[in-house]
């Protein structure tokens, strides 16, 4: 049995990223720790890590910015090369299985192939008063968690849609393959975004949640 990869990008709360971990436990985990982490955080967080678990090259992953997807990619590419995963499931180390391992590796042998992403096309009504295509036709940047996009405009890739949605995702191996060789074959695609699912997962929880996190593991134990 194929076990499905997890690729975790972390930032902070070493206590919460253990426990993560632990609860993925025997699922083989890719994680990326911010490269801006502090050096005495970054030993908290990778002190005493399961087997299972294998890092990835830190790279600068601020807030919107195209380091998560840099991260991202590289840890399905590490996950194709080192394992045979079906699939490879995308969380932060804020998140939190609301399912047992064993269950997510149930739901996902039953659908071989497929893929789980929310995404929808341009123009978006919940994407301000230029529906979303200021992320796309203009260069945007980030300053203190804030986008900001500038006038002057920018041609879109030959052959692209825009569309966006969460990071968040669960791929299909071929997906992954896919994926990678487009944009092994399309430099532009990259230099152009470098200037501008089923509920297996809960998110954004910190070190204060530890009720809430006893709570779903005394609900995983008895179903």
């Amino acid at each position: 049995m194929s076990l499905p990869a997890v690729v975790v990008l972390a930032h902070a709360y070493p206590q919460h990223l253990h426990r993560l971990l632990a609860a993925l436990q025997p699922l083989p985990v890719f994680l990326h720790v911010d490269a801006a982490t502090s050096d005495a955080l970054l030993t908290e967080m990778l002190a005493d890590l399961p087997e299972t678990v294998r890092l990835l090259p830190r790279l600068r992953t601020a807030w919107a910015s195209y380091g998560l997807v840099e991260a991202e990619l590289s840890g399905y590419r590490a996950a194709l090369a080192q394992t045979d995963a079906n699939h490879a499931l995308l969380c932060t180390g804020s998140d939190y299985p609301i399912a047992s391992a064993d269950r997510i590796v149930a739901t996902l042998e039953g659908y071989a192939g497929l893929s789980w992403l929310e995404i929808d096309a341009l123009p978006n009504k919940n994407w301000g008063p230029l529906r979303g295509y200021d992320r796309f036709l203009w260069r945007n940047r980030v300053r203190e968690r804030r986008r900001e996009w500038s006038p002057i405009p920018r041609p879109r890739p030959k052959g692209s849609r825009p569309a966006g949605g969460s990071q968040l995702k669960i791929l299909a191996r071929r997906h992954e393959e896919h994926l990678l060789g487009v944009l092994d074959e399309r430099p532009d695609l990259v230099s152009y975004r470098r200037r501008s699912t089923p509920a297996l997962f809960a998110r954004k929880f910190d070190e204060s949640a530890t009720e809430v996190l006893d709570a779903i593991d005394a609900e995983l134990r008895v179903s």
